[in-house]
């Protein structure tokens, strides 16, 4: 659902930016008082597996001829709290946006509080909440499918309002809301059944976390950031050459709505190269998301909590 900036007027675009920006400064203030030393390697691996989730597309069954991709927004929530995904879904979207061109940088604004401050806290609201009312190992997983189509169809609507606003659909909003809507619907399914496979296996693979920071604890934290970073490097560099040309929800809205997309002109990038962009890519969201941890923890560390 990243938006290019055929579809975004200057005018929805500015604000935009302005409403993402005060959103990351006040979640920054937020994430920086519940941050730790142990909270770091999750916080890179999150952000480097989402990353390179995100390039794969994969066909939506139940839709033939649409594929979709994991946001991930929904997953880094339930596990890092809705702050710290919010800071690392803003620092994916704004890597994808300079060095891979997914999604426009005047629209880059809009695409962060859809994709990240939309799905991110909303999804974690729909997620506390079901998992509050439902309870148990099943209730978490309900609460994740649940939370993902929720927070990815109102994400795909507010993608909408501005693209209406943009002035850029002919059609009506009433006609694309329901398009976009139905069709990220199905998608956040998909999303939520992936997301509690990648949590139940974090659950395994991840060191728990004690109060004493023991030798043999950081090891193991090591250990799990390192094969976490292999994980999403495999996918990034070489999973992703093979995710399927169809369009996603946006392309295909898009099609069927007669949306202004620019068309592709650029031949498929070779084997070799799509396997170094991805490697780097996908090493540069980890190197950001667990720098942006460390300050957020010495920052924390730096300033006492007021009670």
């Amino acid at each position: 659902m990243h938006m290019p900036d055929v579809l975004v007027s200057p005018a929805v675009a500015l604000p935009g930016l302005a409403a993402s920006g005060a959103l990351l400064a006040w979640s920054c203030r937020k994430a920086a008082r519940e941050m730790d030393d142990r909270r770091i390697p999750l916080m890179g691996v999150l952000g480097a597996f989402v990353f390179a989730a995100q390039m794969i597309n994969l066909p939506l069954v139940v839709l033939p001829g649409v594929s979709w991709h994991l946001v991930g927004a929904v997953l880094m929530a339930a596990m890092l709290g809705p702050y710290a995904a919010f800071i690392v879904m803003a620092a994916i979207l704004t890597i994808q946006a300079l060095l891979l061109g997914d999604g426009g940088l005047l629209a880059l604004g809009c695409n962060i509080f859809n994709m990240g401050a939309v799905s991110c806290f909303l999804g974690y609201a729909v997620y506390s909440a079901a998992t509050s009312w439902l309870g148990g190992a099943r209730g978490r997983a309900a609460g994740i499918v649940l939370a993902s189509a929720v927070s990815l169809t109102a994400a795909s609507l507010a993608a909408v309002i501005q693209i209406h606003l943009s002035g850029k659909s002919p059609v009506s909003l009433a006609s694309a809301a329901w398009l976009m809507g139905s069709v990220h619907a199905l998608c956040g399914i998909g999303e939520g059944v992936l997301s509690v496979a990648v949590l139940a296996f974090v659950a395994k693979a991840r060191p728990a976390s004690v109060q004493e920071r023991s030798p043999a604890e950081r090891a193991a934290m090591r250990k799990f950031a390192l094969a976490g970073l292999a994980v999403s490097l495999v996918i990034g560099g070489f999973v992703s050459y093979w995710a399927s040309s169809l369009p996603d929800g946006l392309e295909h809205a898009g099609e069927v709505l007669r949306w202004p997309f620019v068309e592709e002109a650029e031949e498929s990038a070779s084997f070799m190269s799509s396997v170094m962009t991805g490697l780097l890519t996908t090493a540069i969201a980890f190197a950001v998301s667990l720098v942006l941890a460390a300050v957020m923890s010495r920052a924390r560390q730096a300033v006492p909590e007021r009670s």
